[in-house]
């Protein structure tokens, strides 16, 4: 983590968006440098660095600017998750989450639907790991997707997505999971 990232998570929890943007912006331009000396080595910084500043451009409503920035985070992290899918599947699971909700709000419900659904399939890979740890991030992704698919007229899938949930939610703290061995 570099001293401007933790700047940027600074400057975020006083609120201050603008200034938390900018110092993301700077994280997103050092990391690309970075990456193209040594891809390899610092993709996954890029990733990251594009998806606290899509996720901040979102605080401040500019979903428009954040969408490409959140759909390049997205792809690199598909890209790392094929040689090494135990670190890079929390990564993109959280960046598809992002995107599916820029998707939303720019009012792209197909597109939501398709980047909700790709989290909730990751999401339920590491529940199936550590239930405990991964079931609010579960939850909060089965959530926004079912409101997706309401929207679209999908109601009997929404409230699938939904009585899944439920399930889930209802489920006591255990160290297993309900869809199979650990």
């Amino acid at each position: 983590r570099s001293a401007m990232h933790e700047y940027s998570v600074h400057l975020s929890a006083m609120e201050r968006w603008e200034e938390a943007c900018t110092a993301d912006e700077t994280c997103v331009e050092v990391s690309r440098e970075m990456r193209a000396s040594e891809p390899k080595e610092f993709s996954g910084h890029l990733a990251m660095a594009l998806f606290n500043y899509g996720i901040r451009l979102g605080r401040l409503n500019r979903y428009e600017e954040a969408l490409p920035i959140l759909t390049e985070a997205v792809s690199i992290l598909r890209e790392q998750r094929e040689t090494d899918a135990e670190t890079h599947t929390p990564g993109l699971a959280k960046s598809l989450h992002a995107l599916a909700n820029a998707f939303f709000i720019l009012k792209y419900p197909e597109q939501a639907c398709e980047a909700g659904k790709e989290c909730i399939a990751l999401r339920k890979q590491l529940f199936k790991q550590d239930p405990a740890k991964y079931r609010p991030a579960l939850i909060d992704s089965m959530n926004q997707h079912a409101t997706h698919l309401h929207s679209l007229g999908l109601i009997d899938e929404a409230e699938e997505i939904r009585g899944e949930k439920d399930f889930i939610e209802g489920l006591p703290p255990s160290p297993t999971s309900p869809f199979g061995d650990k």
